[in-house]
């Protein structure tokens, strides 16, 4: 597949999503990727794969994602520099495999949440480069579609001292992989 398609029934269709990805693995945020090409990916939240919450981050992009099945915890955050006490710390990644850890801290500051909403299936969010968000998600099943990156590197946020997660850093086999979407998509 090589250009972009508009929304359908064979996103939830198992055997086109088989035959049609171009990459399947576990994303450390809390859901698995599959990679359709370039720009789409359908995420798969499942009870099955449990990590710690996501952390509240941005993007390289601006995308657009609609919920296919189940639904979502949609929070979004500011990030206050220059506070008195800091709780938190903001830092950048390329998303690239082996480089967790390694970012430097680039400020400190006061993280606070300023808006949550439920996004429930057949329902469309946009989501800016420059919005820090979190997703909270049992078992939910989104296609994201991604704009240009506007720039090279995410921000991250945690607590300070806090261990970051890194996307990559687990391997799951991918039959595994395969029977989590599966039931997600029942």
């Amino acid at each position: 597949m090589s250009g972009p398609h508009s929304i359908g029934d064979h996103l939830v269709d198992l055997d086109w999503l088989q035959k049609n990805h171009t990459q399947l693995h576990p994303f450390g945020l809390g859901f698995l990727q599959l990679k359709l090409n370039e720009t789409e990916r359908i995420h798969f939240w499942h009870p099955g794969f449990v990590r710690e919450r996501e952390e509240v981050h941005n993007h390289r992009y601006d995308f657009m994602s609609t919920v296919l099945r189940g639904e979502m915890q949609q929070s979004l955050y500011v990030f206050k520099t220059g506070v008195e006490h800091p709780t938190h710390e903001l830092f950048e990644t390329d998303c690239a495999p082996g480089q967790e850890g390694s970012q430097p801290v680039i400020s400190l500051g006061l993280l606070s949440p300023i808006f949550s909403t439920t996004i429930t299936e057949g329902n469309t969010y946009r989501i800016s480069h420059e919005v820090l968000h979190r997703i909270d998600a049992k078992k939910c099943v989104t296609f994201l579609r991604r704009e240009s990156k506007v720039k090279s590197h995410a921000s991250v946020v945690r607590d300070i001292g806090g261990r970051s997660i890194c996307p990559f850093a687990e391997d799951i086999p991918a039959a595994e992989m395969w029977a989590m979407i599966e039931d997600c998509l029942k």
